[in-house]
């Protein structure tokens, strides 16, 4: 369920590379150097905008289509050719993390020329719920994961907002919140949750689901839970000088 950007043209020596909706911040020329016309200074854009759809509610129920992809690199694609025209086209799905991304490509010649281009794409919708998850939890605490609910879809959204905490093994469900809200156009709210942790469940999945009107959005995480025992070593130093037999304590190694 990622997000499908249209296709990047990286057109090299010329002035008329394109990402997305916007043009790049720079654009790539040869000679080594950047340079940039005067004419099309004001019509270069900082960012491109991906406005992605929204899950859709109907009024006999509601979806749980939850975004799960959360990768921190969207692509990596090092080894790129031209065609006989010099363009390379590429493609790729974004991750589903609603957030800005930086794109950066570099492109060179036989001869060590070499352009450089530079720009952002942001990834957002209308209605969106973000949490703030933390990499582990140990058992045994009380944790508290706070969640953004946004609005900008130009009209008021009242509804709410649904969170669970399974087993992530079992599926079975631990705790369950329910938070009605309602936001302005242009309005951000943040809702948290507080819930205990122990060591009979390693590792738990958080949904996060909010629907309001005929907008819905959701995101799934897993948490793991790790143990509060913390290992402890240790030893008795000793030296043998000289052959012979040593005998030693080791019960002590148990005593406090």
């Amino acid at each position: 369920h990622g997000y499908r950007l249209r296709s990047i043209r990286v057109a090299a020596g010329s002035a008329k590379s394109a990402l997305g909706y916007a043009q790049p911040r720079h654009l790539a020329m040869t000679q080594n150097s950047l340079t940039t016309s005067a004419a099309n200074e004001d019509a270069l854009l900082h960012e491109a905008v991906v406005l992605t759809k929204n899950n859709i509610t109907e009024n006999s129920g509601s979806t749980t289509d939850f975004r799960k992809n959360f990768s921190e690199t969207a692509f990596f694609m090092p080894k790129l050719r031209t065609d006989a025209s010099g363009t390379v086209t590429l493609a790729f799905t974004l991750p589903e993390s609603l957030t800005s991304w930086n794109f950066t490509a570099f492109a060179h010649s036989a001869r060590m020329d070499y352009g450089l281009l530079d720009t952002t794409v942001v990834a957002r919708r209308e209605f969106m719920v973000q949490a703030a998850m933390p990499r582990y939890v140990r058992a045994g605490d009380r944790v508290t994961l706070p969640a953004t609910l946004q609005n900008i879809s130009g009209k008021e959204i009242s509804g709410r907002l649904i969170c669970s905490i399974a087993e992530a093994q079992k599926e079975q469900t631990l705790h369950t919140f329910t938070h009605p809200y309602c936001l302005k156009p242009g309005e951000s709210r943040t809702v948290e949750i507080t819930f205990p942790t122990d060591d009979k469940h390693p590792m738990l999945v958080c949904r996060f689901m909010a629907e309001g009107g005929e907008f819905s959005d959701g995101e799934e995480h897993f948490l793991p839970v790790l143990s509060h025992r913390v290992p402890v070593v240790r030893s008795i130093p000793f030296s043998m000088e000289e052959a012979g037999t040593r005998t030693l304590r080791i019960d002590t190694l148990w005593t406090d």
